[in-house]
């Protein structure tokens, strides 16, 4: 398992570097335990954000939906485009080996859910809809959301990599970040 033998090379790493004995910061900024576990949870969840998209083009495959019919909707084209942004600000992040982006991801991911849980309620009583329409529409809503989900994990893990501050459960992590810059 290729994820098993980073973590035994990196606890490798950190035992022939003398990093078993040091404590504190260092470990939190040079740890190569922590890269190689940050690099794990990255690249699982852009396979799982790229499953989602799978799962979009299947519903689409399907050819119950109708034609034009996420495009003309606005809610569905915000929610695209929303979607859109932030995927390309957890790419770009991790291209640039930043966090820059934390505090706007926080938000965008806001928008996203709020804009998902107004279209699903807008589309469930929607009388152009049959139920396997619906369906359709209702599983593309909620992989676009997932799909944002997995972006915000990729920026905190950034965060993680960069500050060594896991803030997933912190109340105000846009401060949190502040505080340890």
């Amino acid at each position: 398992n290729l994820s098993q033998n980073a973590i035994l090379e990196a606890v490798a790493n950190r035992n022939s570097m003398g990093m078993d004995q040091v404590d504190g910061e260092v470990i939190l900024k040079r740890d190569p335990l922590r890269f190689a576990l940050s690099a794990i949870r990255i690249t699982r969840n852009l396979e799982r954000m790229g499953d989602q998209i799978v799962n979009c083009a299947k519903c689409f495959r399907r050819g119950l939906i109708p034609q034009r019919f996420f495009c003309d909707e606005e809610i569905l084209n915000k929610l695209l485009s929303r979607v859109i942004t932030i995927v390309g600000m957890a790419v770009e992040s991790l291209v640039e080996e930043k966090n820059r982006f934390y505090g706007s991801v926080h938000s965008v991911e806001e928008e996203i859910n709020n804009l998902c849980q107004s279209a699903f309620l807008k589309f469930v009583m929607d009388p152009r809809l049959d139920k396997n329409q619906f369906a359709d529409v209702y599983r593309l809503i909620l992989c676009l959301e997932r799909t944002g989900d997995y972006a915000v994990n990729i920026a905190e893990e950034l965060v993680r990599l960069n500050t060594g501050m896991d803030i997933r459960h912190v109340s105000d992590p846009v401060q949190a970040i502040a505080k340890t810059s």
